[in-house]
């Protein structure tokens, strides 16, 4: 059994470089017919309200600058849209870019989607 800790957002907002879990947005579910409201996602907030975002040239750009990310699995292969986070939303991308339906995709987050701050996974091996 795989056991994942949440930490809920009642004492801050949430931040950049978090890992999140949240419901899948409505855009989500539009693109995506097969999602269900107990679909849960986990994807890291690389930027919240009011910031630019594209990813070109293999790179995460936020507010025109390069962000230096050591732990995605690869250089994105993919350019997206120049993209303002919206108040009250965040810009969430997986770690695996290139294999991985996020913000790229569906666009900003909304915060009330966001269920709570990923914190750790623990593997409890099974009886039988």
């Amino acid at each position: 059994m795989i056991m994942a800790l949440l930490a809920s957002y009642y004492f801050r907002s949430p931040g950049v470089n978090d890992v999140i879990t949240f419901q899948a947005p409505i855009q989500a579910h539009l693109q995506h017919p097969g999602l269900g409201e107990e679909d849960v996602f986990i994807k890291r907030v690389v930027a919240k309200a009011g910031d630019l975002v594209q990813v070109r040239n293999g790179l995460l750009f936020i507010n025109g600058i390069a962000q230096n990310e050591d732990f995605i699995a690869e250089q994105p292969r993919y350019t997206s849209t120049l993209t303002c986070v919206p108040k009250d939303h965040v810009y969430v991308l997986g770690d695996n870019r290139n294999n991985s339906y996020d913000s790229h995709v569906w666009g900003p987050l909304p915060v009330k989607h966001i269920l709570g701050r990923y914190v750790t996974c623990c593997f409890r091996p099974s009886n039988s």
